[in-house]
């Protein structure tokens, strides 16, 4: 993450400009073989990136990386076929 989310979203504004600015100088390579900002122009590799920004503070109460409940405990779910996928590095 570009940017602390338990921060106001100035803040976090300020922190994804710095850590934008911090690629230029150090890596701008990283979206070779495109500048670093043709990468952001496009949106194509800029939003995953930045798409949290507008989102509410977590709450406080919850550890960090603890999610919260998103639904009331009396949602009933579909009785659908379901397919999850997960990955990582």
């Amino acid at each position: 993450m570009l940017y602390d989310m338990y921060q106001r979203r100035a803040v976090r504004d300020r922190q994804y400009g710095a850590a934008l600015q911090n690629a230029r100088e150090h890596r701008p390579t990283l979206f070779a073989p495109f500048t670093l900002d043709e990468g952001i122009e496009s949106q194509v590799y800029i939003t995953p990136l930045n798409s949290c920004l507008p989102w509410h503070k977590p709450p406080t109460d919850l550890a960090p990386g603890t999610a919260g409940a998103p639904l009331p405990p009396n949602v009933h779910y579909p009785h659908v076929p379901t397919l999850v996928l997960s990955g990582g590095p």
